[in-house]
């Protein structure tokens, strides 16, 4: 299979995956994001966008853009993508747009029953699937769907950027 990259197709796919609809047909409570591209397209699909950027300057600067075009049911966190922002949670949806090389526990925590997370996964140098995982009241659903390439999720806060 030909390597693909984490590009519009990728992010399009991600987001269909969720299985969100025009607001106010499927009015997730929650919506766990991981950049801001993703953010902003899915404010207009759920209530309230929580996204996460570990690097300072780009969680400010995403902050004062989507202020500024209007989107005020997106809040951007400095964090760990990792960790998540379990203070929030749980989440109906949560999508990861870096690639995790094991499941993240604590997001996994952080889901809602029947709730639903998109994400890349596989080692960082080599190759990743993207996986559709539907939290269960008893187990967690993993399905693999298509081989892809994103950028490694890291620990932590970055330090400079």
């Amino acid at each position: 299979m030909p390597k693909q990259s984490p590009s519009d197709d990728n992010v399009g796919r991600m987001q269909f995956l969720l299985g969100l609809r025009r607001r106010g047909i499927s009015d997730p409570a929650v919506l766990r994001a991981m950049d801001e591209y993703q953010a902003a397209i899915l404010s207009r699909l759920a209530r309230e966008v929580i996204s996460v950027e570990r690097y300072r300057t780009l969680a400010e600067a995403a902050r004062q853009r989507l202020a500024a075009l209007g989107y005020d049911n997106v809040e951007v966190r400095l964090g760990d993508g990792l960790a998540g922002v379990p203070e929030r949670a749980p989440y109906d949806r949560i999508i990861v747009t870096a690639a995790a090389e094991t499941i993240p526990e604590a997001l996994l925590q952080e889901l809602a029953e029947d709730g639903v997370m998109v994400l890349p996964l596989g080692p960082h140098a080599g190759p990743q699937q993207l996986v559709k995982l539907t939290k269960g009241e008893q187990a967690i659903k993993q399905e693999d769907l298509i081989g892809v390439r994103f950028v490694p999720l890291l620990p932590g806060k970055a330090r400079e950027l």
